[in-house]
């Protein structure tokens, strides 16, 4: 009998240590035999189930900057040590787990023999699956408990980061009129009737080459090239001489990218689509991704291996400006704008009833902001309560009940002076799970005053001077993990967040990645919304990464640009408003108006905007 019990308690390990393997494995990790059986032991020490520890794995390596480094004993120690810490300090290290555990159940007593009558037959159990896993698991509450953690919260209030550029003071008091905004689109313009789902190798192909020829053309006008593109070398043509190529960046094999694996890969217009290898011994400093479209200086001697001397990785859309007549002519000229931003999940995974959502909105009727905006997911499909669906109502009836309700609540409380814009997420299980995604389902009878836009979205805040551009995709954190770089000496280089933003402004997309990360739900088919129709000055990029503000500039490449000019952005991560079974955070945006950048200017002229000069950002615990 021992030695039975021995045998199956080392069949268990091995099998767990085993499935530890895989689900790292799945990530593009490989773990050996030590790293597996210490994993083990980390499950069990800390309740977790291997899913969960390669989630708080990934989000751990994405914040300390080791992604893709090897997973070993030491490496594990560390992580053990921050996980205890973190517990005790009642903040969670990342977003909320896939699955919560079972609530404890009382234990189902068999009768014996004996006591079954002689006319009843002994019921056969259930099989074990997924109905019986339903039939235990016990249904969520629509109301919030009263012991709940995020009634316990302690930290509401408390600014977790922020950006000063001015000191401006929002005035809550009666306003001229209300911010007029516009949606703007730069190409695909998806609405209810768009067609998706139906994405070939074809769409593949024509996203693939208009990103890369539409960036040839804004480096050959920033370049000033004589014959425009056509002065653009093919990638593979050998040349002893310097010459200027440009492509998108891929990997030469199925693994994870890195500096002996660059390759570029040119258009079917400029270099028939051919791939050559890049040598980046002589950079001192880049950064690259795959997907990411760059122009590169150097010398082919061969036709096969490029030598790079110069990367140029950023040929943004110009940043946009305002007609002095126009700020003259709106209704709130030279007011000043309040802006709130909050990313979901809306509700707590201890119950459905949304008060964290409740608590946002009161602030928001507090802080009268000019414009409320709301990102997805609304009924997060990552939320294990609904992961078998047995909540007594449809998800839209969920939604429309908890959601809607509230926000039309809010809508009618503080009046059409304060606009709502909702942007959908991937996750929406009342919506549909493909990205760039169409706009949710109107607000009856509340359509001037709530938006439902596409993801991504921009818009143009009029009177104000101001462009807000806004995607829902966790594009940093799919950055965070495929980009490889070789930091140089500036500051912008070398902080990694910020090189990131720059990134996705330089490539002029709100998702440069490709391909797409796992669980994104591209169609390239409607891969022209993803284009940015100018540079926001204010970018909004929720990440399950930890919340920011920061001034980006679009010349990562030049020591000469310090702080805030004329091409810089402002980018914020508001973070989640809730994590797991407490609250997270939210950002508080305040903007001055151009009062004087208009005086004394000319009808004419046009005035930029410069946003992170005139700008107060908060990111706050909800």
């Amino acid at each position: 009998g021992t030695t039975t019990c021995n045998v199956a308690s080392q069949q268990s390990e091995t099998m767990d240590a085993q499935v530890v393997v895989e689900e790292f494995r799945s990530k593009g990790l490989e773990v050996d035999d030590a790293a597996a059986n210490a994993c083990v032991a980390l499950c069990a020490n800390l309740n977790l189930d291997p899913a969960e520890l390669s989630e708080q794995w990934e989000v751990y390596t994405l914040n300390k900057g080791m992604v893709g480094e090897e997973l070993n004993v030491d490496r594990l120690e560390m992580f053990r040590r921050t996980l205890k810490r973190k517990r005790r300090e009642s903040k969670p290290l990342s977003f909320a787990s896939l699955e919560d555990k079972l609530m404890d159940l009382p234990e189902i007593e068999t009768p014996s023999k004996d006591q079954i009558k002689p006319e009843e037959e002994p019921k056969t159990p259930a099989p074990q699956g997924k109905e019986t896993k339903a039939q235990m698991t016990p249904s969520p509450t629509l109301s919030s408990a009263e012991a709940s953690a995020f009634k316990k919260r302690t930290q509401g209030g408390f600014v977790v980061a922020s950006h000063v550029g001015c000191l401006v003071k929002h005035d809550r008091g009666e306003k001229k009129g209300a911010m007029q905004i516009e949606v703007m689109t730069a190409g695909t313009n998806l609405d209810e009737s768009t067609m998706f789902f139906r994405d070939r190798l074809s769409d593949k192909v024509a996203y693939l080459e208009t990103r890369i020829n539409d960036f040839a053309e804004r480096i050959a006008a920033a370049e000033r090239l004589p014959k425009g593109i056509d002065d653009i070398h093919p990638v593979s043509r050998a040349s002893q001489e310097e010459v200027l190529c440009v492509g998108r960046i891929c990997c030469d094999s199925e693994g994870k990218l890195n500096d002996q694996s660059v390759m570029l890969e040119g258009s079917m217009r400029l270099s028939n689509g051919a791939r050559v290898k890049l040598e980046l011994s002589k950079l001192p400093a880049f950064s690259f991704f795959p997907g990411q479209c760059v122009a590169v200086r150097g010398r082919n001697p061969s036709g096969h291996c490029l030598v790079v001397e110069e990367v140029i990785s950023s040929a943004p859309v110009p940043m946009s400006t305002t007609n002095v007549m126009e700020i003259k002519g709106s209704e709130s000229a030279g007011q000043s704008f309040h802006m709130m931003i909050a990313s979901g999940p809306y509700t707590t995974t201890e119950d459905l009833s949304f008060d964290p959502l409740d608590v946002l909105l009161k602030e928001a009727e507090e802080r009268k902001p000019d414009l409320l905006l709301l990102v997805g997911p609304f009924v997060d499909s990552a939320d294990p309560q609904l992961a078998n669906g047995d909540i007594g109502m449809t998800f839209d009836t969920l939604y429309a009940e908890k959601c809607q309700a509230m926000i039309a609540r809010y809508c009618n409380t503080v009046g059409k002076q304060s606009k709502v814009v909702l942007v959908p997420s991937t996750r929406d299980l009342t919506h549909f799970p493909v990205f760039p995604q169409p706009p949710m389902e109107k607000f009856q009878d509340l359509e001037d005053q709530v938006l439902c836009l596409t993801n991504p979205s921009t818009l143009k805040v009029h009177g104000c001077g101001l462009v807000i551009g806004c995607c829902s995709q966790d594009i940093l954190k799919h950055l965070a993990a495929a980009e490889i770089s070789r930091a140089g000496g500036h500051a912008s280089q070398t902080d990694r967040m910020n090189r990131l933003c720059s990134s996705i402004a330089g490539q002029a997309s709100y998702y440069p990645l490709f391909p797409a990360a796992k669980g994104c739900f591209f169609d390239a088919s409607l891969g022209g919304a993803l284009d940015m129709p100018t540079t926001p000055d204010i970018l909004v990029l929720p990440s399950d990464l930890a919340p920011f503000a920061k001034v980006v500039s679009l010349h990562q490449n030049s020591s000469e640009q310090t702080g805030a000019d004329q091409s810089s952005f402002v980018c914020i991560n508001p973070n989640r408003l809730t994590k797991g079974k407490s609250g997270g955070t939210f950002a508080s945006v305040f903007v001055e108006g151009l009062n004087q950048e208009v005086e004394g200017a000319p009808d004419s002229a046009q005035v930029s905007h410069e946003a992170a000069k005139r700008s107060k950002v908060e990111i706050i615990r909800i």
